[in-house]
């Protein structure tokens, strides 16, 4: 079993005022087992900058001047966890998820328990139910055909 690595989680922002208080509770939750926590704001207003600042200061914030998308965002915070040669496992973090204690750690487990195996992904209840929204990721290799 590989011993455990860096874990770099990523999460986008961009005016999500409504969202801070849980999106901060949640991360309490779990920020041991996120050694490099990587906030990308996507060019919200100041006033919600701020407050990003003051509810995260102890993450790397990357703020982006314009919104982007999420997709733009998330590249962003990747790129940044990259340049850290010691993580060696990224969490893409949505500031609305909320993962039970322990759950990031056993998402790396299962990441490295199969060298097949490149991204993992967690089932996802919907709020205060036991019922499956989602159920992780299946992602394959397909042989593909370049032309020149």
């Amino acid at each position: 079993m590989k011993q455990r690595g860096k874990i770099a989680a990523v999460t986008m922002t961009y005016n999500d005022g409504y969202k801070i208080k849980e999106w901060r509770q949640w991360y309490d939750e779990v920020k041991s087992e996120i050694d490099l926590y990587i906030v990308v704001d996507n060019g919200s207003s100041p006033d919600y900058l701020q407050q990003v600042k003051d509810n995260f200061s102890d993450s790397v914030l990357i703020e982006r001047k314009n919104n982007g998308g999420c997709t733009a965002a998330y590249n962003d915070g990747i790129r940044y966890a990259l340049q850290d040669k010691d993580v060696d496992a990224i969490l893409i973090f949505g500031n609305d998820v909320r993962f039970a204690k322990g759950a990031i750690s056993e998402l790396y487990k299962y990441l490295y328990s199969d060298k097949k195996l490149g991204m993992v992904g967690p089932a996802m209840l919907r709020k205060n139910s036991e019922i499956i929204e989602d159920y992780g990721v299946n992602m394959g290799l397909f042989n593909t055909k370049f032309l020149y």
